[in-house]
């Protein structure tokens, strides 16, 4: 995100003896679609961390730092869903011409806001990002040694950023025109700001991607989880295409018609980073639910018809559930049909039916208690 200079005060087409703009191209205005988007990226980040903090928290009973860290950064993206609202509302996608210098000021000085509080949120999120990396590998060594100095990175880094949009002007007031002073161009405050945060999502990124590769697991579950790891290209991404949307905004004359797009990618940036680390922490949710489903649809299979008899007779299992059975794991149990309830879990993976009772032969999970007689 990048703040307007002075030397973008002068709107395109209203210098130099060019024509007056027409009311045609002082009322156009693509500010409605940008909040669309806007709204509906953080809508779908908010669900999905969400569902995070329901898996943590009440699935897991595990909420840890990192899950308070992404409660933090959740505070930080509404925040900053508000204040793009705010500088939209001053006159964000709409053409400098159009908007009184008055109210030109009051923008530039809700986005110099807006691009510290969008900073300091993508800083949480990043440690957050680099917590969360942490308890997966705590007992690595090595891991911890990499996360301590991912974090003193990102630390040292949002630092320079803060001073740099901070320090843009002295005084401040300089940027919106409110009295003289010294500034930097916005070519380079956009450069330099611009640059880190892709740094900083590279290394946070890349930072659980060594890690794997060094554990002792199979080759299958390395790459599952690198894939998984891998959702945070998208915000990478996601910050390449904020940069290509920003560079009319400090390279033309009219930066406030291209704020509009700079703010969506902005926050679809930052919403899709929170997608992407909260998603390795759904699989308990999407466990439960597809082994829900399938249970649900195989329960029957755990009855056995005997030939030339009718209905269901018995029930027998070879592997019990010790927590349930006690000492009662691989012995053989007969117990008719209604002294059987959805209870405690049985496991037939070892079941193999008489070859003479010409039974068909199920691998499913049930729930039953038994009750003695």
């Amino acid at each position: 995100m990048s703040s307007p200079s002075s030397d973008h005060a002068t709107p395109a087409g209203a210098s130099g003896g060019a024509p007056k703009p027409t009311p045609e191209y002082l009322a156009e205005d693509i500010s409605s679609i940008s909040r669309i988007g806007m709204i509906t990226a953080f809508a779908v980040a908010f669900a999905v961390v969400s569902l995070r903090f329901y898996a943590r928290a009440a699935m897991m009973g595990s909420f840890g730092l990192d899950d308070w860290l992404m409660v933090v950064t959740t505070v930080f993206a509404a925040t900053t869903l508000a204040m793009c609202m705010l500088v939209l509302h001053y006159g964000a996608g709409r053409h400098i011409a159009s908007i009184p210098p008055s109210q030109l000021a009051v923008l530039y000085k809700h986005l110099v806001g807006l691009q510290l509080i969008y900073h300091l949120g993508l800083y949480v999120l990043r440690v957050s990002g680099l917590a969360f990396y942490a308890r997966l590998w705590k007992n690595a060594d090595r891991s911890r040694t990499h996360m301590m100095m991912g974090f003193i990175f990102v630390t040292v880094v949002a630092t320079a950023q803060s001073l740099i949009l901070g320090l843009q002007c002295i005084p401040l007031k300089a940027l919106w025109k409110d009295g003289p002073g010294r500034c930097l161009t916005q070519y380079s405050v956009f450069i330099s700001t611009a640059a880190m945060t892709i740094v900083c999502d590279s290394l946070v990124l890349l930072i659980p991607l060594r890690i794997i590769w060094h554990l002792k697991m199979t080759v299958r579950r390395k790459v599952a989880l690198g894939v998984v790891l891998l959702l945070g290209v998208l915000a990478v991404l996601m910050s390449v295409v904020r940069i290509i949307a920003m560079v009319p905004a400090v390279t033309r004359d009219d930066p406030t018609w291209y704020y509009a797009s700079v703010l969506f990618w902005s926050s679809v940036e930052m919403s899709s980073a929170m997608v992407a680390l909260s998603a390795p922490a759904l699989k308990p949710l999407f466990g439960t639910l597809i082994s829900g489903t399938t249970q649900g649809t195989r329960n029957h299979s755990s009855y056995r018809c005997r030939k030339g008899q009718s209905g269901l007779t018995g029930l027998r299992s070879t592997s019990f559930n010790p927590k349930s059975l006690g000492s009662a794991k691989g012995t053989s149990h007969h117990r008719t049909a209604g002294d059987v309830s959805a209870e405690n879990t049985i496991n037939e993976d070892a079941y193999h039916p008489d070859e003479e009772a010409g039974g068909i032969r199920k691998t499913v999970e049930v729930k039953i208690e038994v009750r003695d007689s």
